[in-house]
């Protein structure tokens, strides 16, 4: 016998209507309840094998990917790659946990990106809500970033995802 557990998805509606509308963020929690539903129904076993990795295990996977690209770029001409917002989050969600502060100038550097790429895809990326800028300190100057929380869910819930499909593939990688 399956057990069905109800899903919270008029709260997660309520949530979006109070912020304003995101259909991203809306697909991306949608997804992730259905996997709570399709993890509720699954065997002992099964849920074992399909439980969502945790917060370490995810930033230890983005840092994983972000020296890959940067190891690639080093390898391969960085000319005829380019994903700065891509970059540009990755390197937002991983490297403050190695202890790095991020700035408006240092984003781009750490990113692979040219100042002018860098600081226009920030702004998009502010715009839309996966980007914003902390409070100026002592040197005016210094201008620190952050993921907001909707960006660290999208990036938190493309990394599961990854992570649940493709976990062999990037060990044997990254192990090159």
């Amino acid at each position: 016998m399956v057990k069905h557990t109800k899903l919270a998805i008029p709260q997660i509606v309520a949530e979006d209507a109070r912020l304003g509308p995101d259909p991203v963020r809306l697909s991306v929690e949608l997804r992730l309840h259905v996997d709570d539903a399709d993890l509720a129904a699954a065997t002992p076993a099964q849920r074992k094998r399909r439980k969502k990795p945790s917060r370490a295990e995810l930033v230890e996977l983005a840092g994983k990917i972000y020296d890959a690209r940067r190891l690639r770029d080093k390898l391969i001409s960085d000319e005829i790659f380019g994903e700065p917002a891509w970059d540009i989050l990755l390197a937002c969600y991983c490297l403050p946990a190695r202890g790095e502060i991020l700035t408006v100038t240092s984003l781009s550097l750490v990113s692979a990106v040219p100042q002018s790429t860098g600081f226009r895809w920030q702004q998009t990326l502010t715009e839309r809500g996966y980007l914003e800028r902390g409070s100026k300190g002592a040197d005016q100057r210094i201008v620190p970033i952050q993921l907001t929380e909707v960006g660290r869910e999208l990036i938190e819930g493309y990394l599961t995802r990854l992570l649940k499909c493709a976990e062999p593939v990037l060990n044997c990688a990254i192990d090159l």
